[in-house]
């Protein structure tokens, strides 16, 4: 039996959302892409798509352990690829390919593993050289033409560092890049790459946005432009993610006051645009504050989607997962959301953006919060598609 890592019962916690001027897009293509019993959710680490429209869902189950649900349409059948004990990390989708970094949490490796999902075939897995002596958290992997760089963050907070030039083939040694503030259970911070070489944001121990940049070779870390910090009256900086859309960078940031801040430069991280509200509680928020993994954002041309786990309104409701979208370039965000209002626990979700700003999203799901049989669903949001097309209802499984 596999071992349960710490990553599999992390939570963001915020309140409810506001609904911003764009229309939701309507969500298709509801399907089932496995079911299983027990009294933990599985959680849908990473979803993607690829070029021939098969989809991928890299789940993380209690007793199972990390595996991946492909199907080469996004319907049924659904076949399984068992992974190592570890978490999954950022992918980089190419293709049919899907490149993804692995930790195993047995033998304390990182690999990136290569997975062809119009064929279902997991084509290689390379290791990088190094031992991660402390329990491996979450990754992010970057591609700029044959170049692959990696950040790898545990849970202590310590973030290391890989890099190749020749497609993945021959890396660098794991090497520490930064650090975060020690919360025990550190999200990897935004890897943004630019023409200087690779860039890293986090929030440090001094509760101030760290920004490095390495030298072209991934090798020597200096401190970057600072970052501006918010407004006090929105809260101390806690969690930063972020992405990159051709040479923009984009960040999201959480504070202490659970508010959700935009911004984006488009010189490297030089200047920044004004942090502006994409999401506030509209209640005070019960329980401590968690640090989470499914805070993520994700950008490509002018779209971009935020997602995260938020508690309910009174203690014991279920954890709910919540999504903004933006097709305006952080402009204006919509509640994207497609279970809000239905009664029944929805807390992890991973979603990912096409070349045309439709969203595949997988959603873990339970029509009772207690007991009985737990889902993973995927859908895919086209843009501009009728909100009303699909009831939402049909999210809760067969």
């Amino acid at each position: 039996m596999h071992r349960r890592p710490l990553f599999a019962c992390l939570y963001v916690t915020l309140a409810a959302i506001p609904a911003f001027g764009e229309a939701p897009p309507g969500w298709v293509y509801p399907s089932e892409a496995m079911a299983a019993k027990g009294d933990r959710m599985p959680w849908p680490v990473e979803v993607v798509r690829v070029a021939s429209g098969g989809v991928g869902v890299f789940v993380f189950e209690r007793e199972v352990g990390l595996t991946l649900r492909w199907s080469k349409d996004g319907r049924a059948p659904w076949k399984v690829i068992l992974l190592p004990n570890g978490p999954a990390g950022e992918p980089v989708v190419e293709g049919d390919r899907v490149e993804i970094p692995l930790a195993d949490e047995d033998d304390k490796s990182i690999s990136v593993a290569v997975f062809d999902l119009a064929q279902g075939k997991d084509l290689s897995r390379t290791r990088i050289p190094g031992e991660l002596k402390r329990p491996a958290s979450f990754s992010r992997l970057v591609a700029r033409e044959a170049d692959r760089f990696l950040a790898w963050s545990t849970a202590p907070g310590d973030i290391f560092f890989s890099q190749t030039e020749d497609g993945g083939k021959k890396w660098r040694p794991l090497a520490v890049a930064g650090r975060t503030a020690a919360r025990g259970d550190s999200c990897c911070p935004p890897l943004l790459i630019a023409a200087d070489g690779p860039h890293l944001f986090f929030v440090g121990d001094d509760d101030k946005i760290s920004h490095k940049v390495a030298d072209p070779a991934g090798v020597a870390w200096k401190d970057a432009a600072a970052v501006p910090l918010p407004a006090p009256e929105q809260g101390l900086p806690a969690l930063l993610a972020g992405a990159q859309s051709g040479s923009q960078f984009h960040l999201v940031l959480l504070t202490g006051k659970f508010r959700s801040l935009y911004t984006w430069s488009d010189d490297a991280g030089a200047h920044w645009a004004p942090w502006t509200v994409a999401a506030s509680p509209s209640q005070d928020v019960l329980g401590s504050f968690d640090v989470a993994a499914t805070f993520r954002l994700k950008a490509r041309g002018k779209s971009a989607v935020l997602c995260w786990t938020e508690r309910g309104k009174r203690e014991g409701d279920p954890y709910l997962c919540r999504m903004l979208a933006s097709h305006t370039s952080g402009g204006k965000w919509s509640d994207f959301s497609p279970v809000a209002g239905i009664r029944g626990s929805s807390g992890l979700a991973a979603a990912y953006l096409g070349e045309d700003g439709g969203i595949t999203a997988a959603f873990a799901t339970a029509p009772n919060v207690t007991t009985g049989t737990r889902y993973v669903l995927v859908r895919q949001a086209l843009k501009g598609a009728d909100p009303g097309e699909i009831p939402t209802a049909e999210w809760w499984g067969k």
